[in-house]
């Protein structure tokens, strides 16, 4: 009984404390795409991140609109977030469509680092 009393007292207090956008962020580190195997942030598919108290609402996109992973993509999202006592919501955005550009340079050296071409991934001018 006691150790039921303690989970419930640790996860109310997960519940009551503010969550930050980096904290946010670090859980979107830990979601990888479904194809490519590298996080959903560093990959750019996230365009904003809006916090009011403990709910997060998520922008966000995919690598191609016609993706057919993407709900399993929202599925482990929610449940990622599930499981630190947030709750979170997505708003799926289609414009301006996602490209390469919008890949962190930590993405980018993640991509290289499997095999993807770098010049592929710089900006055209």
């Amino acid at each position: 009984m006691l150790q039921t009393h303690v989970l419930a007292e640790v996860h109310l207090i997960k519940m009551d404390t503010l969550i930050s956008k980096d904290q946010v962020i670090d859980i979107l580190y830990d979601i990888l795409d479904p194809e490519i195997k590298i996080n959903i942030y560093d990959l750019g598919m996230i365009y904003d991140i809006k916090i009011n108290d403990n709910n997060v609402v998520l922008d966000i996109t995919l690598t191609s609109a016609g993706c057919p992973l993407a709900e399993s993509l929202e599925e482990e999202i929610n449940s990622a977030f599930k499981e630190k006592g947030i709750n979170v919501s997505l708003n799926w955005v289609w414009l301006p469509s996602w490209t390469i550009d919008r890949i962190t340079a930590d993405g980018k050296d993640q991509l290289v680092s499997i095999g993807f071409p770098m010049k592929l991934l710089e900006k055209s001018t």
